[in-house]
């Protein structure tokens, strides 16, 4: 029984989450901190376009471009 419990304590993360539920929020939260930067360091070369995308990307457990109509991508 001490040694099933021992493995289970390991298996688990702070406060008895799951690890591996604990790792994948840290790298959701790490991609969407990289894409905000990457949208901010766009903005400041091409503040439309910046704008545009800070505007269209929505994340949460999966990233969401939602475009509405046509766009025109030539300048």
């Amino acid at each position: 029984m001490d040694q099933l419990a021992k493995e289970l304590a390991s298996a688990t993360g702070l406060g008895g989450r799951s690890r591996r539920k604990s790792d994948i929020e840290r790298v959701r939260k790490q991609v969407s901190m990289a894409v905000a930067r990457g949208m901010e360091k766009i903005g400041e070369v091409h503040e439309a376009l910046g704008r545009h995308l800070v505007d269209k990307i929505t994340s949460g457990l999966t990233f969401r471009y939602a475009m509405d109509g046509d766009m025109n991508w030539q300048t």
